[in-house]
């Protein structure tokens, strides 16, 4: 009973939570593919090995090992940042 009304009353905040981290994370992806065809010349860079993969998929397992990674390195600084800089009750914000 406790965990419905936790999950009903938390639900609202996750759909918008997931929905503007989904469509951020597209727009920084899709920029770095855009950038990285113009400046990359003949190399294969990580945006775009991954853009080709995802149109002709010849190593998916690879691929999805790869995205893994780039999300897991991503988050791990920010989680970092997070705990480190948390002081209990003298957050930015917490003044009543």
């Amino acid at each position: 009973m406790f965990a419905l009304s936790l999950f009903d009353a938390t639900k609202d905040f996750f759909h918008r939570w997931v929905s503007t981290t989904v469509s951020y994370a597209f727009a920084l992806s899709f920029d770095e593919v855009i950038v990285t065809t113009f400046t990359a010349g003949n190399q294969t860079t990580l945006p775009i090995w991954m853009l080709e993969e995802l149109v002709r998929p010849r190593q998916r397992p690879v691929t999805n090992v790869v995205a893994m990674a780039v999300v897991i390195v991503t988050v791990l600084p920010i989680l970092a940042a997070y705990y480190l800089t948390r002081d209990g009750e003298h957050t930015a914000g917490s003044e009543k």
